[in-house]
């Protein structure tokens, strides 16, 4: 995989030439874009095919299921709460529910075999314990099939986790990483291409810092879910420079770093500054540790009364301070949350059905979430769903930090930092999305770092 993604710069200028003279013959975009990205796509689909060729069934199964997974997490359109309420399942919504099927069947067919179910880690537990309550808030919500089909989603993601703890056993816990490295690595490399390619769809003017934002063009991801994406690839890759000494890693954060910079995403700079910390100090370097922990501090404090934080505002506020003061309206939606929540407290509304009712009456139509991991599952889950998902995740957390001392440990410790960090003022393992599938495959990292057959492993755990 790294010759394919070194293959694709060399792709970038002559696919850039051929999409522009695309375009212009036909005026199609979205053709030339295909046919032109068209020899890349191949390149990568015959190196991942020809590693997927070696393995043994059970791992061309679980690659099965969270390719699919993956996939399903895309967005192909954009549709507003309207057109979703009359034709929930158009033709991307019916590939999602088959994507969803796909890797569901793959994971209910070898889970079900005598002997196969593995033993399920407290994270994991505690999240089956949300699934279930998101099914019951499902059943008493006031639009059930909507929201059953988002706990249902959950509960396909916990079949492939229940393959993958399975299959992990016998697969050493820096494939893992790097199978979770790989899938960002080659989803931030489409993104660099279409800005490449189709820079004026994927580069969206924006006062700041810099004059435009990233955005993902085909699929559709924001410039907040990219730089959620390289934030991520910068974590995983930093903590592989601790114990792989070639040059990949290293090119892996500075794309990692380069596409949260382009995407302007604060939030996400905030949680690469913490994980990072950490990931430097576990790795001794205590300069860039200090430095970066004293930019983490300034931006904390960042309610200053100096020019250098005003500026910083503005900055980070990407031309609009007003924004900041209200975290781009999420303090709004969450103080509109708040009835919602006092009227149905211990079961929800369902999983995205509360949610959308409340931006109903505050934001446009195309917005799908209260951008908050925890006022979304208090509105979607009640108290009870919200409880059982915290606890999944601080004991993943408590998990992680046992691990620490494992050569692979940092890398899910740092990684839940930063989805915690972007919980705060974003959606991450509440519903079902590339950070939920992020996040569960820490689960079984953590899980296979934990029951690690090699002894020198146990002896770093046990100190």
């Amino acid at each position: 995989m790294p010759r394919a993604f070194a293959s694709l710069a060399l792709f970038m200028p002559a696919g850039g030439a051929a999409l522009a003279g695309l375009t212009a013959a036909s005026g199609r975009l979205l053709t030339a874009l295909l046919v032109a990205t068209a020899p890349a796509a191949v390149l990568v689909v015959v190196h991942a095919f020809a590693r997927v060729g070696r393995l043994p069934f059970e791992s061309k199964l679980a690659i099965l299921a969270w390719v699919s997974l993956l996939f399903a997490t895309f967005v192909w359109r954009v549709r507003t709460t309207t057109d979703l309420n009359e034709n929930p399942l158009d033709t991307a919504g019916l590939a999602r529910v088959a994507l969803v099927l796909l890797a569901g069947s793959a994971s209910f067919a070898w889970v079900v075999r005598p002997g196969r179910l593995p033993r399920i880690p407290w994270p994991g537990r505690w999240f089956a314990a949300y699934v279930v309550a998101a099914m019951l808030a499902g059943i008493v919500s006031p639009q059930p099939q909507q929201a059953l089909y988002r706990a249902t989603e959950l509960a396909v993601c916990f079949l492939a986790v229940l393959l993958a703890l399975s299959h992990a056993s016998s697969s050493p816990p820096a494939a893992i990483v790097g199978t979770l490295r790989t899938s960002l690595a080659a989803l931030v490399t489409v993104v660099w291409v279409e800005a490449f390619l189709v820079p004026w769809r994927a580069w969206v003017d924006t006062p700041g810092v810099f004059p435009r934002t990233l955005h993902g063009v085909f699929p559709t991801l924001s410039s907040n879910t990219v730089g959620t994406l390289g934030g991520l690839l910068a974590i995983l890759a930093l903590s592989e420079t601790a114990y792989r000494k070639h040059h990949f890693p290293r090119a892996l954060v500075l794309l990692g770093l380069m596409t949260l910079a382009a995407a302007q995403y604060r939030t996400g700079i905030l949680g690469f500054l913490v994980a990072g910390t950490f990931l430097l100090w576990r790795q001794r370097r205590f300069a860039v540790m200090a430095a970066l922990a004293i930019t983490t501090v300034a931006i904390g404090l960042g309610g200053a009364w100096t020019t250098s934080v005003d500026r910083s505002k503005t900055a980070f506020a990407k031309g609009r301070p007003e924004q900041l003061e209200t975290l781009d309206s999420r303090t709004l939606y969450w103080q509109e949350s708040a009835a919602f929540i006092r009227e149905r407290p211990l079961m929800g509304w369902g999983l995205n059905v509360g949610s959308r009712r409340v931006l109903a009456g505050v934001a446009t139509e195309t917005t799908s979430t209260v951008h908050g991991t925890w006022v979304e599952a208090l509105l979607g889950t009640g108290f009870v769903g919200a409880s059982l998902l915290a606890l999944s995740v601080l004991s993943a957390l408590r998990q992680a930090w046992r691990a620490r001392l494992h050569v692979a440990g940092p890398a899910a410790f740092a990684g839940l930092v930063f989805l915690v960090v972007r919980s705060l003022t974003g959606t991450t393992v509440e519903l079902f999305g590339l950070n939920l599938l992020v996040f569960l495959g820490f689960i079984v990292l953590l899980d296979r770092l934990t029951n690690d057959s090699d002894p020198r492993a146990r002896e770093r755990l046990a100190t």
